[in-house]
């Protein structure tokens, strides 16, 4: 008679196991959501470990790993992310405020109960054509992109957390010129404002993007804080 094959100890996937178990545990009692990840983690080990001592083929058990792999972690990002503290982080109205010099002011507001962390609110000015009433589509994609190689370009943006229900003010002083504000009063020009916000909380990092042009209505408010701001085809949304 052929001996038995001898079973293979399977203490170490137990222990793992355990652990991955007691992480979880460990992440929804104190709200420490980061470690979640790890008990996946561990959780995915004792999957691995598992598959080795059974002794599946090689296709077979990468195949099984890949599965538990995709579960384990879907299963993570989901635990507790309906208790993440989450901040929020808005683009109030533009302001033109007259001068001479005239300035546009761009306020980021924390409209939330909780602190935005590393939180950073970027604006670029463009002066715009106006054609048929409205800045032409391709020249608000070009100042946009234009604006995101300044950021790119500027390693010194200040990054700052930003308390519940307080706001950043970005300005920029336009020197405007007697051509630019003759275009303005004849609807030939406009300004158009590109920017990016910025911030993270216990849900991870958030980028949302704006892109306004400014909408004179006639030559008189040109003289007075005019808040219409129409916004461009692109660029104002969250985009995580």
């Amino acid at each position: 008679m052929q001996p038995e094959p001898k079973k293979e100890s399977r203490w170490k996937d137990y222990v793992l196991a355990s652990l991955g178990f007691f992480v979880e545990y460990l992440a929804l009692q104190y709200g420490q959501y980061w470690l979640k990840w790890g008990g996946a983690a561990l959780l995915w080990l004792a999957v691995w470990d598992y598959t080795a001592t059974i002794r599946l083929s090689g296709l077979r058990r990468y195949a099984v790993n890949v599965a538990a792999a995709v579960v384990l972690f879907f299963f993570a990002y989901l635990l507790g992310a309906d208790k993440l503290h989450r901040a929020n982080v808005s683009l109030s109205p533009i302001n033109w405020v007259p001068g001479p010099p005239p300035i546009i002011q761009t306020i980021c507001e924390n409209d939330s109960d909780y602190p935005a962390h590393d939180q950073m609110c970027f604006s670029a000015e463009y002066g715009a054509s106006i054609v048929n009433g409205k800045v032409p589509v391709d020249e608000q994609e070009k100042d946009f992109q234009d604006m995101n190689q300044r950021l790119l370009l500027n390693p010194n943006v200040d990054l700052k957390t930003l308390e519940p229900h307080k706001w950043r003010l970005g300005h920029q002083t336009l020197d405007v010129t007697p051509g630019m504000l003759y275009d303005f009063r004849h609807h030939e020009k406009t300004i158009l404002v590109a920017g990016v916000i910025v911030w993270s909380d216990e849900a991870g990092g958030h980028r949302k993007e704006f892109c306004k042009w400014l909408a004179f209505l006639d030559s008189e408010q040109i003289q007075m804080n005019e808040r219409i701001f129409p916004l461009c085809k692109g660029h104002n949304n969250l985009l995580y």
